[in-house]
């Protein structure tokens, strides 16, 4: 676990390095955003632990420059040592905190999601996520994103309940 929390802590000073550099780019209210993604994840439970890749294409809207809303299908890739390869589609809904200021570029925020990561069970398969992170935008219009996250499937029966930590890389586009 020492090595996850390095992981973390490392990813939040990048954060708070990048969140001083100057520059004039930055989402604003009304805009919208189309995100690539891809996230690697390891999950632990009950005498369980595997790791999963997720693939993710959003959409969102600026309400203002400061929230964020979007909602995306997601394709999951999993596997482990005890299982066979298997890919399944569901989708995830997000609202994110912006920490915009004006002549940054890099924009740090805080997220909440809900992840159904299989369609087949909702139940089991759905997620609480909430992540920190921040969106380094290289042009007004185009940024990279990056954050951690710690999710929990608080609705799943007792054996299929797991805790999630994750990191996320992605790139977005904004008009």
């Amino acid at each position: 676990m020492s090595k996850k929390f390095a992981y973390i802590f490392g990813l939040v000073l990048v954060i708070v390095a990048l969140s001083a550099v100057p520059a004039a780019a930055q989402a604003e209210k009304g805009d919208k955003s189309v995100s690539f993604n891809g996230m690697v994840m390891v999950f632990t439970g009950e005498g369980v632990t595997y790791e999963m890749g997720v693939v993710t294409a959003g959409l969102s809207y600026y309400a203002t420059e400061k929230v964020e809303v979007g909602v995306a299908p997601v394709i999951t890739i999993v596997g482990g040592a005890d299982t066979d390869t298997a890919a399944t589609f569901g989708f995830t809904t997000f609202g994110r905190y912006n920490f915009a200021a004006k002549g940054r570029k890099a924009v740090p925020y805080l997220s909440a999601e809900y992840w159904l990561y299989d369609h087949h069970d909702v139940k089991n398969f759905s997620a609480l996520r909430f992540a920190g992170g921040a969106k380094y935008y290289v042009k007004r219009n185009i940024a990279f994103d990056f954050n951690a996250g710690y999710a929990r499937n608080f609705f799943a029966d007792e054996a299929w309940r797991i805790n999630v930590i994750d990191f996320r890389f992605g790139i977005a586009y904004v008009f």
